[in-house]
């Protein structure tokens, strides 16, 4: 078996893995804080202060915790002056579906390669 075929095989076997699929959102939810942050030109402190929270809840975050609940999403939206989107999006059971995050955003990709631009992917709207 090739390489290719095997990193393929193995692609596969998470793509229904909702552990990977929690990561990829927790990383997508990351990368849209962090630049909202920034184009605020807030620290850590300050979104500490603004949820009423400390500021080591916010380094817990941005470190990647894979279970925030709504609730934390909406509260860390909310002192970003945002608003969240969360959304499902129904695929064949025949379709290979990879999660592949793109800059601020998780997107699935389907085995015929065309790519689904779904809004409600994005786990906070900037």
């Amino acid at each position: 078996m090739s390489t290719e075929c095997s990193l393929h095989g193995q692609l596969a076997e998470y793509q229904n893995d909702p552990d990977y699929i929690a990561e990829l959102l927790v990383l997508g939810l990351n990368e849209q804080v962090v630049a909202r942050m920034q184009a605020m030109g807030l620290r850590r402190s300050d979104i500490a202060r603004r949820m009423g929270v400390s500021k080591a809840y916010i380094t817990r975050i941005l470190r990647g915790n894979p279970n925030l609940t709504l609730r934390t999403v909406a509260a860390l939206s909310l002192a970003l002056d945002t608003r969240p989107i969360v959304g499902l999006h129904p695929c064949r059971m025949d379709e290979f579906v990879n999660w592949r995050l793109e800059g601020r955003e998780v997107r699935p990709v389907y085995g015929s390669g065309q790519e689904i631009d779904i809004a409600a992917t994005s786990a906070l709207a900037a």
